[in-house]
């Protein structure tokens, strides 16, 4: 996502697609796009929640996009879902 300059999330911003990301633990929260916060944002990414909350994850990211024609949702995981 980050690769060449972010090139890829600059380009579907272009096209006017709404892009969020999310980070996941034991509570969901919405990330920076700018491409130089979100690189800070996930350098400092720690992996120490309580529990991974996938569902809960997700139901955050459509609650956000709520109203809006969502085209597409990428999960990135370590592949643990331990609650929620």
């Amino acid at each position: 996502l980050l690769e060449n300059e972010a090139t890829f999330l600059r380009r579907l911003a272009e096209q006017n697609y709404q892009v969020r990301a999310f980070a996941v633990s034991d509570a969901a929260r919405l990330l920076p796009l700018d491409d130089a916060a979100l690189r800070a944002e996930l350098a400092r990414l720690p992996a120490v929640g309580k529990s991974t909350r996938l569902g809960d994850g997700m139901r955050s990211a459509l609650d956000e996009l709520r109203g809006q024609p969502i085209a597409a949702v990428v999960l990135i995981s370590d592949g643990v879902n331990t609650a929620g």
